[in-house]
């Protein structure tokens, strides 16, 4: 529920992994892995404290 309110609220971009790189990917999608990736690199920066030269 969480995770959902941070993807709804574009803070986050959700990917989940599939089982093989096959046609159609999403029938090959499993639900239980997924990584997140932040869409805001300001976010990102504050949350990892690392200066700006080392994210860019």
């Amino acid at each position: 529920m969480a995770i959902q309110w941070l993807v709804d609220a574009a803070l986050v971009h959700k990917v989940n992994k599939v089982s093989k790189p096959a046609v159609p990917l999403k029938a090959y999608i499993d639900n239980a892995s997924f990584k997140l990736f932040f869409i805001d690199i300001g976010l990102l920066g504050a949350m990892s404290e690392l200066d700006i030269e080392s994210l860019l």
